[in-house]
């Protein structure tokens, strides 16, 4: 499904509303599926990625609240580590998500 995001943590914490309201929304094709493990297990996690590739895949999503057109889907994102320069580590992120059709 075709829908705009708006990424409402940044490296873990909670942009403030007025943080939020500054960011362009990122458009484009909305997948969610479940990556089965080498033993299909039903109970593998989900991932959300946004198509073309412009945001960092979310992990272990969970849906938070959809109403209407509005969705909002929480996870896991890798980034990088703000301590070690060659590192990456993983934060809580949560998506807000408009959907257009």
């Amino acid at each position: 499904m075709l829908v705009e995001v708006v990424e409402l943590w940044w490296q873990g914490k909670k942009l403030s509303r007025e943080a939020r309201k500054q960011l362009k929304p990122v458009r484009g094709e909305l997948t969610v599926e479940r990556r089965w493990t080498h033993q299909d297990i039903e109970w593998a996690p989900l991932y959300a990625d946004i198509r073309p590739y412009q945001l960092e895949t979310l992990c272990q999503v969970k849906l938070r609240y959809w109403k209407g057109r509005n969705v909002v889907l929480s996870g896991v994102q890798r980034g990088p580590d703000a301590e070690r320069k060659k590192g990456e580590t993983q934060y809580e992120q949560w998506w807000w998500c408009r959907i257009l059709s």
